[in-house]
């Protein structure tokens, strides 16, 4: 029964990741429109992109990888009783 929510999980990993790649390449390019106005607003946007990748995508996708991973594990071991 669990087994069926591996291939779930692992989607939302790849998505979750995805989505903090789009974020970091968002915030790249806002980096460069202000680094008209100044490097301080350049390096806001940089160093808020990096921390909410860091800090929320990158390890909710790992979560539910390991997620994903464990559920398809269980299943194996299950099919092997």
């Amino acid at each position: 029964m669990l087994e069926s929510n591996g291939p779930v999980f692992r989607r939302l990993a790849q998505r979750t990741r995805l989505g903090g790649y789009v974020a970091l390449l968002v915030t790249f390019i806002v980096a460069m429109f202000w680094l008209q106005s100044g490097l301080r607003y350049a390096l806001h946007a940089l160093i808020w992109g990096a921390l909410s990748f860091f800090s929320a995508a990158l390890p909710a996708s790992l979560i539910a990888d390991l997620l994903g991973r464990m559920f398809e594990s269980l299943g194996a071991l299950e099919g092997n009783r």
